[in-house]
């Protein structure tokens, strides 16, 4: 039964980690509660047992918060849904070919807005071009709406 306790408060820290969005500067402190609680009240095995399910608890909370993305502005998915735009990148591994159609891997190095704005870009995007065109791993591309091309110019990035 105690693991039925410890796995339930491991989810019930998941649950409060990402309705709450606690800052790991509390959560850190807030560790330290519980250990003093085991120290102070740790000779009954219910109070133990309550003790180690708060531990897990607020562990699976610190665990939670470290692993969540961060983006920033120059994120590729701080991008979503802006409305029609222009991505320049580099194909970062071989095309997956299909009857139909090509599944195309591309690093984003620049994401162009519909005003003629332009800006660097961190990201990995899934394109898939119309079949007939041709595209090698590490290959420039300009990915437009409804448009695919490969980028045959000098200011790609240095390949190693």
């Amino acid at each position: 039964m105690p693991l039925v306790y410890l796995g339930a408060s491991w989810f019930i820290g998941i649950a409060l980690a990402s309705a709450l969005h606690l800052p790991i500067e509390f959560l850190l402190p807030a560790f330290l509660v519980p250990i003093g609680g085991l120290v102070l009240w740790g000779n009954s095995r219910c109070a133990r047992l309550i003790w180690i399910s708060v531990i897990f608890a607020i562990a699976r909370g610190i665990w939670f918060t470290v692993r969540l993305p961060h983006f920033d502005q120059n994120s590729l998915s701080t991008h979503n849904g802006i409305g029609l735009v222009t991505i320049e990148g580099v194909i970062d591994g071989a095309p997956d070919v299909r009857d139909t159609y090509i599944n195309l891997r591309v690093n984003a190095d620049r994401l162009t807005l519909s005003d003629r704005s332009s800006r660097p870009i961190e990201g990995v995007v899934l394109v898939r071009p119309s079949r007939p065109a041709e595209f090698r791993c590490h290959q420039g591309v300009d990915i437009k709406p409804n448009r695919v091309s490969p980028l045959y110019s000098s200011v790609l990035p240095h390949f190693a």
